[in-house]
């Protein structure tokens, strides 16, 4: 394992602690139901225990928006990256960690990036060095943040 003010697995290990500490099968389901988005708990358990490390945009995507609205704290992409702290959700700017859960809008990004070749995009991940992959995790959160200031009132 690396360093583990940084690593991977410390960081899901945080975050569910944070959620009441389930099980990685109990997560792995919550996820599904949550996102859609297909987990196993086995996988989960490889990660938590530093096995692995090699996630897929679509799963950081999927734990990002889980752990945002299970939490409460706003988890981005960038928490996921290499460089950043374990603590940083719970540490940073107090009006970070004050920023509402993560909404429909970024739930219907998550969808629409698993539509839209995130495969092509997590297979261009792993060949990135790092200075690039931050710029394509800030990308992607600014893209899920962003809102359409033309239709604030979806039709219902």
């Amino acid at each position: 394992m690396g360093d583990q003010q940084y690593d991977l697995s410390a960081k899901l290990r945080r975050l569910m602690d944070a959620a009441g500490n389930p099980s990685t099968e109990r997560l792995a389901e919550r996820i599904r139901e949550h996102t859609g988005t297909g987990i196993s708990g086995a996988y989960l358990w490889q990660i938590k225990r530093g096995k692995r490390a090699n996630l897929t945009l679509q799963h950081l995507t999927a734990l990002a928006s889980y752990f945002s609205d299970t939490l409460g704290v706003r988890i981005t992409l960038s928490y996921f990256d290499p460089t950043t702290p374990v603590d940083e959700p719970w540490s940073g700017t107090a009006d970070v960690a004050a920023e509402p859960a993560a909404d429909v809008d970024e739930r219907a990004f998550a969808e629409a990036m698993r539509d839209r070749g995130v495969r092509r995009i997590a297979a261009r991940y792993g060949s990135m060095d790092p200075v690039q992959q931050r710029q394509l995790l800030a990308i992607a959160d600014a893209i899920a943040n962003v809102r359409d200031d033309r239709d604030p009132e979806p039709d219902r």
